[in-house]
Parts: C-alpha cells; structure tokens; sequence
C-alpha cells in the first residue's frame, strides 16, 4: 500500500478576522474575489481513484444537493458534514469511518484502513475567523488531547499563523492574535508535519504593490501518529483560483516481511540518563497507573501523562527520503526510483577507468614498517586500547549492522565491555584462521 491519500481541499472563502464569510476581508487588508471558482479543483479522481477527501467550501453555496453531486462525481458512498454544512468528507470502501464530533468549526472522525493496521483519527479544521470566537474550539481540541490515545492528526484552515515568517506584506503582525492557538498546541502536544511546495496557502489576491500572504492551513499530529505514520508528508499545492492553496496529506505504510529488530537511539541516554534512571521513570508510571484505575482521578491521569511524556519526549521521526533531486535538477520519487538514482550516482563516483601499474615505481617507496611494528600491529587488543577505541568514536555515528551507534558502547561501556571484547578477540581469531 502506497497508503491513504487525504486530498484536504480548501475553502473557498479567503482567511479574514473579522467576518468568517465575507470574501477578502481583514483587520489587515482586503482584496476582490471571484464567485465563479469550482467547488473541487479540476482533475481530482481524474487519473486516480480518491480514497478519501476533506473539501471545505464556501457556506452561501454548500447545500445538500451539491454535497449528494460531488459525492457521485466521485464515485463514492460514504460521506459527512458539520452542522454548517461548511466540511465535507468523503471516503470510500478503503476506509471503516465513524464521524466522532462536529460542530460549526470541526469535525471529527475516527478511520481505519484495510492495509494499515492503526485506528486514527483526524480533527478537520475551519477556524472562525474573529480571536474571540476561535477560543471554544481551542479548548475542544485540548480536552481532546487528554483523553485521546491513538494516532491523532488535526489539519486544516487556523485562520491564525504560529510565528511572523508565516505572512509576508500588508501591516506588521501582532503576535498577541496568535497566544491563544500556540498555547492549545503545546498543551494538545501536536507536532507540525511540515509541508512541501509554496511557503505560503493563502493570499489577499491583491496586485503586486499590496499583496499579503499567510500560512494559516497546515497539519499538525501527537506522537502516536508519528509512530505510526512516521512519514506523512503534506504538500501544498498551486492554489488554482481558490483563496487558500489545498493542502493534500499522504500516509505512506511500508508493507514489509523483514524482521524488525532493537534499535538504540541516542535521544535515550539524554532523556533518561543512566540505567537505573530509566527503571526509577517505569516504576513511577506503573504507580501512577495503578492508582489512576483505583481512583480515576483528573490529577492522577494528568500526573500519568506526565511521566509519559518524560519517556517520549525525545521522539525523533524516522528517517525518510520522501524525493531526490538528480544532477539535471529533477526532482525523484519513489522507493525504487529513488534507490537506482542512489546507486547510478555513487558506482559513477567510485567507478575509476582502470590504468597500467608500472611495479619500477613502487620499488621507489621506501620501507616504513619494521618487524616490531609489524608484531605490534598484529597483537591481539586490550580492554584499554579497546575502551580507547570505542570512546573516541563519535556519539552519532551511523549505526553498524547490529544497529547500535557510539552512543550505545559508550553509555552502557560497564555492561558490555568484557562481553564486547571477547567477540572483538574471537573476530580477530576468525581471520587469523
């Protein structure tokens, strides 16, 4: 399965803060805007069958009828709407959804794929566009996070942006607008998923000297949807004459057989320090949760979370080369695509025309090795040029087949050492034989 494919499609209505519906206008700037857009960008279910698609769209249009029009312009069954009628969902026989929640800015629903293993849920987002009225939807979305333990993505249209670099032109942004939202974010945990294409999903479409772009659509998920999904891409795409630019999601789950072993990572000695250290966080949560299912206390599952969120908090998304650009500055995609442009490229750059060794030249190079260093050379290791070996590696260094880095040999030296060297000595054996 090359995985889910969300095409979240924007609204049609440009991002504004002071009337959610009117076309083109801010407390910073205001601009035209055309009536005659398509609901759905041109091309979608074209070339490949969508499995699932998020669409807001604008409220003076979105009736039932255009709801039941697209949903067989798409050829699919399944379909859903918030209370305003403003978000749509589709999805097809792919997918198992269960609506969860909505309301006028959001609507939940629980998915499950046939070829991924995970329940997820994905929160989809049109903000209100005045501060005041967005703040019921960020204490939603943080009454969520407590009480949400699967895979948890919320994507969509903020009407708000996180930092100054997300919006070019017009007045200076006041990030006073924005506490509110970066407050529910950290409290929720979400992590930005990042984006590629354009910088910025929406514009003012005024002329050049004028113009004013933002980010305000973007996707953010908790950790257990990073485990999961560890490489959900987001790319945001032209946007076509609509105000906001779409934004289309894609979870790739790898299908594979290969036994999946032990992976050390670095992040784990930061976190947790010393062994004994990690055992003294275990316990404390296997405490806190025996004393949460006695009392079901708010406290003592916050003080659970908590814990938690000391043993994960280092959490690094896997690596993931998601396209490569080849010498001709054209961009590749796709595990194989990728892997043969990887091989062309370094058999090119080792691969030297063979030449001619003329062996009177050599006879030139004087002798450096003496028969003491040749025995010095040759004699077996001990645990302190072992020890010095290992602890002048670099900490980070890439991981060998047993995929434990310098990292791991050097925190855990005590443990392993005397077990280390006897396979090191029992190498050098092998290759005397």
């Amino acid at each position: 399965m090359d995985g889910p494919v969300n095409n979240i499609m924007p609204s049609r209505k440009p991002i504004n803060e002071e009337d959610e519906y009117r076309h083109i206008q801010s407390e910073d700037e205001m601009g035209t805007f055309s009536e005659e857009e398509d609901y759905l960008s041109a091309g979608i279910g074209e070339e490949h069958h969508c499995e699932l698609l998020i669409a807001a769209v604008n409220a003076i249009s979105s009736h039932n009828n255009h709801l039941d029009y697209f949903r067989m312009q798409l050829s699919i069954n399944q379909v859903a709407s918030n209370s305003n009628n403003i978000i749509w969902i589709f999805w097809d026989q792919e997918f198992t959804g269960t609506l969860l929640d909505q309301d006028e800015q959001q609507m939940d629903i629980e998915l499950k794929h046939v070829e991924a293993g995970d329940i997820f849920y994905i929160s989809i987002i049109d903000a209100k566009c005045k501060l005041s009225m967005r703040i019921p939807l960020w204490e939603n979305l943080k009454l969520k996070s407590t009480t949400s333990t699967v895979c948890w993505c919320v994507i969509g249209d903020f009407n708000v942006i996180t930092f100054m670099g997300e919006k070019i032109g017009g007045i200076p942004y006041q990030m006073k607008k924005s506490i509110d939202f970066i407050n529910m974010i950290e409290e929720c945990v979400l992590i930005d998923l990042g984006f590629y294409g354009p910088r910025y999903t929406w514009s003012n479409g005024i002329g050049p000297g004028s113009i004013v772009w933002k980010r305000p659509d973007m996707g953010m998920a908790n950790d257990n949807w990073i485990i999961s999904f560890p490489d959900t891409t987001i790319t945001q795409l032209a946007s076509a004459g609509f105000g906001h630019s779409p934004l289309l999601m894609e979870m790739h789950v790898i299908q594979d057989n290969v036994r999946k072993y032990f992976r050390f990572l670095k992040c784990w000695t930061t976190i947790w320090g010393h062994l004994s250290e990690t055992k003294e966080y275990e316990q404390k949560i296997n405490i806190e949760e025996e004393k949460w299912v006695t009392t079901n206390d708010r406290s003592d599952m916050t003080a659970l979370h908590e814990l938690q969120a000391h043993l994960i908090k280092g959490r690094k998304r896997k690596n993931f080369i998601h396209k490569i650009k080849d010498a001709e500055g054209d961009w590749i995609q796709g595990d194989e695509a990728i892997g043969e442009a990887v091989c062309d490229y370094f058999e090119e750059l080792f691969t030297m025309p063979g030449g001619h060794i003329r062996e009177d030249l050599l006879n030139c190079i004087p002798i450096m090795i003496t028969n003491e260093d040749n025995i010095e050379l040759s004699r077996d290791p001990d645990m302190k040029e072992f020890k010095r070996v290992v602890f002048s590696m670099c900490p980070s260094s890439a991981a060998g087949l047993d995929v434990m880095n310098g990292k791991f040999f050097q925190s855990c030296w005590e443990v392993i050492k005397d077990d280390l060297l006897k396979v090191v000595l029992a190498l050098f054996l092998e290759e005397d034989a």
